[in-house]
C-alpha cells in the first residue's frame, strides 16, 4: 500500500503541471494521485499499520494534505471493510503546504504578475521556466530594467559594468544565467552571437579582447606590437609569410625576415586567429613544440587555415636534438589529430609510443640549427 511519502513525491511531481494549469487559468483541482490502495486480501495487520500511518498524514488529522475517499466492501474472510477509493488534494493551499512548495509558489504568482505588466512578451517564456520564476521577487524589477535596455540598444558599444542603469556594478554578472534565458527568448536572432557561451561576447557588448603579439619589420625599422584582436581582424599586416611560433622564447628570437611577420601563438590561443581572415590570403608557417599537443595545435591551425605547413616538427629535428626530449606528461588523446600529413602523423604517433621521450620543447632547438633550417628552405 501507499505511504505517505510516496504520495508526497507523486504530488511533487505534479507540481510543474500545476504551475502551467494556474498560467493558463485551468482547473487542477481536484488532483487525485493514482497509487497503489491496497488489497482487501493483504496481510490484515500489516494492511491496518499501513492504513494508519496514511491516515495520520491526511487531511482529516493535520488539517492539509491529502484527502482519503472510502468505500465499503464485503470481505469473505474479514467481512464489511473499508477500502480506499481515492487519495487526492481537494484544493491549492492543502496541496501547496504538504508538498513544502508555499512560499515558492507565492514568489512565483508575484513575478508572473510583474512580469505580465512590464513585460507581456514573455508569457509564452513562463511555461518552460518555472524554476527561474520562483526567484526572489526583489530581483525582478531589475532583472526587467536590463531586458528593456537590450531590447532598446541594438548596437550597446559598451563594456557590461557601463550599462546606463541605477543598478549596482555586478547585477548582471550575478544574474547571467536568468538573463540569457530572458534575452536569448526576447532579442532577434541576428542580436545574438548563438555560438559564444560569455555573455559579453553573446549580446554584442565590448569585452577585454585577447592580445595579437607580433614582429616584423616596417620601412628598416623593427617592430614589436600587440593589438587587440578586433583590431588586428580589421588592419592587414605587410607581407606575404606569417610565422606562427608557440613558445615565447623562439618567438622573441626568431630571425625578422623581409615580406615576412613573426606571430605568437601561445598554445591552444592560437585558435582565435580563426577571426583574422586576411590570414587566409598569407603563406602560413607553424613552429610548435615537438610532442602531441603539438601537432594538435598545429591540426587547430591548420583546420582554419589549411595552406599552413610546419617547421621543425619532423624527425630530423627530434633526432638532433632527442637528448634535450623529456618524458610526455598525462595525455589524453583519441586518434591522432585529424588536419595532420602523413609525415606529422608517422612523428606524433613515434611520441605517443615513446612516452618517456616523448615532448622535445622547441627552446631546446638551436638559433643555428633554425637558421641553416631557413636558408635551406629558402626561407631566409
Amino acid at each position: 500500500m501507499v505511504s505517505p511519502q510516496e504520495v508526497k513525491k507523486k504530488a511533487r511531481a505534479k507540481y510543474l503541471a500545476f504551475c502551467r494549469a494556474f498560467l493558463k487559468k485551468e482547473d487542477f483541482f481536484p488532483l487525485e494521485i493514482s497509487c497503489n490502495k491496497g488489497k482487501l486480501t493483504d496481510p490484515f495487520v500489516e494492511r491496518k499499520k499501513s492504513i494508519e500511518l496514511l491516515l495520520s498524514r491526511s487531511l482529516e488529522k493535520r488539517g492539509f494534505g491529502y484527502s482519503i475517499d472510502w468505500e465499503t466492501v464485503n470481505s469473505k474472510k474479514y467481512g464489511l471493510q473499508s477500502r480506499i477509493k481515492r487519495i487526492y488534494f481537494s484544493q491549492e493551499s492543502h496541496f501547496l503546504r504538504f508538498i513544502e512548495k508555499t512560499a515558492d509558489f507565492k514568489r512565483f504568482v508575484c513575478n508572473v504578475e510583474l512580469i505580465r505588466q512590464s513585460l507581456p512578451e514573455l508569457e509564452e517564456w513562463f511555461e518552460k521556466n518555472i524554476s527561474l520564476l520562483e526567484t526572489d521577487p526583489r530581483h525582478w524589477p531589475n532583472l526587467l530594467l536590463v531586458c528593456h535596455w537590450f531590447m532598446n540598444n541594438p548596437e550597446p558599444d559598451i563594456y557590461l559594468r557601463e550599462i546606463p542603469l541605477e543598478i549596482h556594478s555586478k547585477f548582471v554578472e550575478e544574474n547571467r544565467k536568468i538573463l540569457r534565458s530572458l534575452l536569448d527568448f526576447l532579442l532577434p536572432p541576428n542580436r545574438i552571437e548563438w555560438a559564444e557561451s560569455d555573455f559579453s561576447k553573446r549580446y554584442k557588448l565590448k569585452y577585454d579582447e585577447p592580445l595579437i603579439r607580433c614582429r616584423y619589420i616596417e620601412n628598416t625599422t623593427e617592430v614589436d606590437v600587440s593589438k587587440p584582436l578586433g583590431i588586428f581582424c580589421n588592419k592587414e599586416l605587410q607581407g606575404q609569410r606569417v610565422f606562427i611560433i608557440e613558445n615565447k622564447t623562439n618567438f622573441l628570437s626568431f630571425p625578422l625576415l623581409s615580406d615576412s611577420v613573426v606571430m605568437w601563438g601561445s598554445g591552444f590561443r592560437a585558435g582565435i586567429l580563426k577571426k583574422v581572415q586576411w590570414l587566409c590570403n598569407k603563406s602560413l608557417f607553424y613552429w610548435g613544440d615537438l610532442d602531441p599537443p603539438g601537432f594538435g595545435i598545429l591540426s587547430l591551425v591548420r583546420s582554419i587555415f589549411p595552406q599552413t605547413r610546419s617547421m621543425l616538427m619532423d624527425f630530423q629535428c627530434y633526432e638532433s636534438f632527442q637528448q634535450f626530449a623529456v618524458p610526455l606528461p598525462g595525455v589524453s588523446m583519441t586518434g591522432l589529430p585529424q588536419y595532420l600529413n602523413p609525415h606529422e602523423k608517422k612523428m606524433c604517433q613515434y611520441l605517443l609510443d615513446h612516452p618517456q621521450k616523448g615532448r622535445l620543447e622547441q627552446e631546446h632547438v638551436s638559433q643555428d640549427y633554425l637558421l641553416a633550417y631557413l636558408k635551406q628552405n629558402k626561407l631566409l
